[in-house]
C-alpha cells in the first residue's frame, strides 16, 4: 500500500506573486484552475497547488494539504485512524494529523 506524492497544496494572499514565482523561477505550467477571486485554486505542473487565502491562517500556517495517491486508499485511511487521525466529515478521503496537517487521498 505504498503511497506516493501528487500535490502539496499552499495558502496565499498574494496569489499572483505566487503564481509568478512557481512560473518564472521552477518554469513550472498551469494544469487546472477554479475558482474566482478572492478563493481562486491552480494547479501547476510540479506538484503545488496554490490556494487564494484572504485571511491570516494563523499557526495553520502557509499550507492547505498534502495530497497523496495510493492504490489503497482506504487500507491507509484506516492506518492513519490507528494511529489517531481523524476523518474529515464531509471529504472522507481526508484526515487530519495530530499536529493539524491536512492529508489527502486520491485512488492510483
Amino acid at each position: 500500500m505504498k503511497a506516493t506524492l501528487d500535490h502539496v497544496a499552499l495558502n496565499v494572499r498574494d496569489f499572483e506573486w505566487y503564481l509568478n514565482f512557481f512560473e518564472e523561477v521552477f518554469n513550472m505550467k498551469e494544469e487546472k484552475r477554479q475558482g474566482d477571486m478572492p478563493y481562486r485554486k491552480f494547479w501547476l505542473d510540479g506538484g503545488i497547488q496554490l490556494c487564494e487565502c484572504q485571511v491570516d491562517t494563523g499557526s495553520a500556517g502557509p499550507m492547505d494539504h498534502i495530497c497523496f495517491v495510493s492504490d489503497d486508499v482506504d487500507a491507509v485511511i484506516e492506518a492513519a485512524k490507528a494511529r489517531g487521525c481523524i476523518t474529515v466529515p464531509y471529504k472522507p478521503t481526508w484526515f487530519i494529523l495530530p499536529n493539524g496537517v491536512v492529508i489527502e487521498m486520491k485512488k492510483q
